[in-house]
C-alpha cells in the first residue's frame, strides 16, 4: 500500500468515525448536550488545575559549584533585570530545572560566567562503560562538549543557528613539537550581522570551556556574510571599551538634556564626550609612631653574675708539713677577690601601620560639549519684545531681528543655566570637577511639525506593559482558569433549569383519541348538509391514455391468457436474435 493510499484510508476511518460521533451526539436530547459540554469544560478546568499547582518548576543549582558573594551578587541583579525565576540558599543560586540551559546560556552571552567553565560540562560523560579505551574517552567528550556548546550559544540573542568545533591535541610525550588547540564557530544570525561584542562573548565561552584553549585561537564565522571574526586582544578591548563608553555618555547625556528641553518643540541636541577609561590601583601604608601604635615589647631577660678570689699561702722557717691546717704555720693574708654581672633584655619591635587600598575604575567624562539648536518659528511665537499682529509674518527681516536680539537676552541664558550644571567634568590629573561647554543657538525653522498620534502610542503602551507585567506574573493564566470557572458555574444553572422546568402533557382522553364534548349551555354554530365530493381533475395527453389503455390490455392478457402472452414473447426473442 503506498502512502498515498495509507493517508487515503486513515482519512476514510477518520471520517466514518466523524460521522458515527455526529450521528449519535445529534440525537442526544439538548439536556444531555448540555451536560456533556459542562463535563468537558470541568474536564478542561481539571487537567487545568492540575497543570497549575502539580507541575511547579524544580530548582536545580544553577554552577556545580559554589562561587563567592560577589558573583551570586552580580547574576541574581541580572536575573532579576531579566525576569528569570531563582532562588539564592546560603552560596547557592537556584533556578528552574527547565531553565538552566537557557539561564547559563544568557550568562555566557552577557560574559557572566566563571573564568573555568568547563565545570558546567562534568556531567556529560555519565553514560560511558568501562569498556571504552582512553581515547574513546577523549573522543566522546570532545563531541559532547561541541554539541552542547552549539546548543548553548544557539539560545543566545540573535543567533539561529551555531555550530562547534575544537580540536586540542591529546598530551604530547617528551621532544614532540607543542601544538596549540583551535576551535571555530560558525553562526548563523537572524538579522543582521554578528558585533564584536557577541565574538567576544563566543571566543571567551568557548575557550572556557575547554583547558589549553586560549580565547584568540578561537575563529568565530558569520554564516550570512562568509566573513571571519576574531576575539580582541587587551589592546583591542580597551579601544573598544572607550567608544562603547563614550557612546554611552553621550546617549546618557542627551537624553537627559531632552528631558530638560521637553517644552521646546522640535528642539535638536547634540552631545560630544572624551571619556578616561584607565584604570589605576592605589596602595598606600603609613607607619604610626611610638606610642600611637608602635611599641616594643620586652621578649627575654638573662642575668650572669661572676665571682673570683686570691690569697697568699702561710710559710714557716724549716720543714713544714704538707697539709694545710698545719699548726705549726703561721696564718697568712688574704689575696685580691674579683665579683662582677651581665644582664642581657631582649625585646621585639612591632611597628603599627595604616594600609590603604583604593581602585579606581575610570570611565569619568574629560570633555563634554553639547549643542542645542531651537526653532526660530517656535520662539518667534512666544519671543517677548516682538509685535505680532494680524499680518505678523515669523521670516520677516524685521521680526527675525527683534526674534534674535529676544533670544540673545532671554531665552538662551535660560538654557545655558538649566544645561550646565548637568555637564559636570573631571580633570583627569587633579580630579577637581568642572563645567562642561554648551552651545544655544536659532535655527532657520518657520514651521515645527505636530506630533500626532502620541496618546494612542501612550495607550498602546500601556496596554502592552500591562500585559507583559500580567504575563509576568502568571496572571494570565490564573483568569483563564477564573472565566472557565465562571462559565462552566452558568452551564450548570441552566442545565438544571432546563431540567427543572415542568413539561406540560396533554389530557388522557387526547392520548385515547376521544374528541372533546360540547358544552351543553353552547348554542348551536350551524348545520352540516351532504353533497358530493369535488375530484381534482389531471389532464392527460393522448398518447399517455393509449399507452395506459395498451398496459391495461396487456395485463388483462397476461392474467387470463398467459400461454398465449408467452408464445409472443418467445416469437419476438426469436425475431431479435435473428436481425
Amino acid at each position: 500500500m503506498s502512502y498515498r493510499q495509507q493517508e487515503a484510508a486513515d482519512l476514510k476511518q477518520l471520517r466514518i468515525m466523524m460521522d458515527n460521533v455526529q450521528k449519535h451526539f445529534g440525537s442526544v436530547s439538548p439536556t444531555a448536550r448540555l451536560l456533556l459540554a459542562s463535563l468537558a469544560v470541568i474536564v478542561i478546568m481539571g487537567l487545568f488545575l492540575v497543570r497549575q499547582y502539580s507541575s511547579k518548576p524544580t530548582y536545580v543549582p544553577l554552577f556545580p559549584t559554589t562561587q563567592d558573594a560577589a558573583t551570586i551578587d552580580q547574576v541574581s541583579g541580572f536575573l532579576e533585570s531579566s525576569n528569570i525565576p531563582h532562588e539564592i540558599k546560603g552560596s547557592e543560586l537556584l533556578v528552574p530545572a527547565d531553565d538552566r540551559r537557557y539561564v547559563l546560556s544568557k550568562l555566557g552571552e552577557q560574559q557572566l560566567l566563571p573564568a573555568d567553565t568547563s565545570i558546567l560540562f562534568t556531567n556529560l560523560l555519565d553514560k560511558q562503560t568501562m569498556w571504552q579505551t582512553s581515547q574513546q574517552h577523549r573522543q566522546a567528550s570532545n563531541i559532547a562538549l561541541m554539541n552542547e556548546l552549539s546548543r548553548w550559544i544557539t539560545q543566545w540573542d540573535n543567533v539561529e543557528k551555531a555550530n562547534v568545533f575544537i580540536d586540542v591535541p591529546d598530551r604530547q610525550s617528551l621532544g614532540d613539537p607543542r601544538t596549540r588547540g583551535t576551535a571555530s564557530v560558525t553562526v548563523k544570525t537572524r538579522s543582521g550581522t554578528l558585533s564584536q561584542s557577541t565574538v567576544d562573548a563566543i571566543a571567551s565561552f568557548v575557550a572556557g570551556s575547554k583547558a589549553g584553549l586560549n580565547p584568540e585561537d578561537v575563529r568565530v564565522i558569520d554564516a550570512r556574510t562568509s566573513r571571519q571574526y576574531s576575539a580582541r586582544s587587551e589592546d583591542d578591548a580597551i579601544a573598544g571599551t572607550y567608544l562603547e563608553h563614550q557612546t554611552k555618555i553621550e546617549n546618557q547625556v542627551r537624553e537627559k538634556l531632552l528631558d530638560l528641553l521637553a517644552f521646546v518643540p522640535g528642539v535638536t541636541v547634540a552631545v560630544s564626550a572624551q571619556v578616561d577609561v584607565t584604570r589605576s590601583t592605589t596602595e598606600q601604608r603609613s607607619y604610626s609612631p611610638s606610642g600611637e601604635g608602635t611599641v616594643s615589647l620586652k621578649q627575654k631577660t638573662s642575668t650572669d653574675s661572676q665571682s673570683s678570689s686570691s690569697s697568699r699561702p702561710r710559710t714557716g722557717t724549716g720543714l713544714t708539713a704538707n697539709v694545710s691546717d698545719d699548726p705549726t704555720l703561721g696564718s697568712g693574708s688574704s689575696g685580691s677577690s674579683t665579683e662582677g654581672a651581665v644582664d642581657e633584655k631582649t625585646y621585639e619591635n612591632q611597628f603599627g601601620y595604616t594600609h590603604t587600598s583604593s581602585i579606581d575604575p575610570g570611565g569619568r567624562a574629560t570633555r563634554l560639549v553639547a549643542s542645542i539648536n531651537v526653532p526660530r518659528g517656535w520662539y518667534a511665537t512666544i519671543a517677548p519684545g516682538v509685535t505680532r499682529d494680524e499680518d505678523f509674518d515669523p521670516t520677516a527681516p524685521d521680526v527675525i531681528t527683534q526674534v534674535e536680539q529676544a533670544f540673545a537676552t532671554a531665552l538662551k541664558p535660560e538654557i545655558e543655566s538649566l544645561i550646565l550644571p548637568h555637564l559636570t567634568i573631571v580633570d583627569g590629573t587633579s580630579g577637581a570637577s568642572s563645567e562642561g561647554i554648551v552651545s544655544v543657538s536659532l535655527i532657520p525653522i518657520d514651521t515645527v511639525p505636530e506630533v500626532m498620534g502620541s496618546g494612542a502610542s501612550d495607550q498602546a503602551a500601556g496596554v502592552t506593559g500591562m500585559v507583559s507585567t500580567l504575563a509576568s506574573r502568571g496572571m494570565i493564566e490564573k483568569a483563564v482558569l477564573g472565566v472557565l470557572a465562571v462559565v462552566s458555574l452558568f452551564m450548570m444553572v441552566g442545565m438544571v433549569k432546563k431540567a427543572g422546568k415542568r413539561v406540560e402533557l396533554p389530557p388522557i382522553e387526547e392520548l385515547v383519541g376521544i374528541p372533546p364534548s360540547l358544552l351543553a349551555e353552547s348554542d348551536l354554530v350551524g348545520e352540516a348538509g351532504e353533497s358530493d365530493g369535488v375530484l381534482e381533475a389531471v389532464e392527460v395527453a393522448d398518447d399517455e391514455f393509449e399507452s395506459t389503455r395498451m398496459l391495461e390490455q396487456i395485463r388483462e392478457l397476461v392474467k387470463n391468457q398467459p400461454d398465449d402472452v408467452s408464445n409472443v414473447i418467445r416469437r419476438w426473442v426469436n425475431e431479435d436474435r435473428l436481425t
